[in-house]
């Protein structure tokens, strides 16, 4: 890796970082604003969609350099299990999942108002 990728992406991981604490400091001043002088800010919604996604795309560059990787490291920080890893959630949890989820999903299409035939 290039000599000069490293700390360009520190810098783009501190920029991005400062985009998301904007991001919420604008996300709590619209809502601050909602509920007391019944005036948010107009666009908020997308305005925070745009800064968060810029700010994880800018903190990406980051994350590769230090050989991680976001959705790993969340879930498998402390604990791992070479079963879970090589399987995946269908293997471990195996059909009992499916039939819940199958449960589930007719339940709620019966509370929508779907009939079945």
């Amino acid at each position: 890796m290039a000599v000069w990728f490293t700390p360009l992406s520190r810098w783009f991981g501190v920029i991005g970082a400062g985009l998301a604490l904007l991001t919420g400091f604008m996300t709590f001043t619209s809502v601050f604003m909602r509920a007391f002088l019944q005036t948010p800010i107009p666009g908020d919604v997308e305005l925070t969609q745009m800064g968060i996604a810029l700010a994880i795309s800018m903190c990406l560059p980051w994350c590769q350099t230090q050989r991680g990787h976001i959705l790993v490291d969340f879930f498998t920080q402390k604990k791992f299990c070479p079963k879970f890893a090589f399987h995946g959630l269908r293997g471990v949890l195996g059909p009992g999942r499916d039939v819940w989820l199958f449960g589930l999903a007719h339940l709620g299409g019966r509370h929508l108002g779907a009939r079945s035939r």
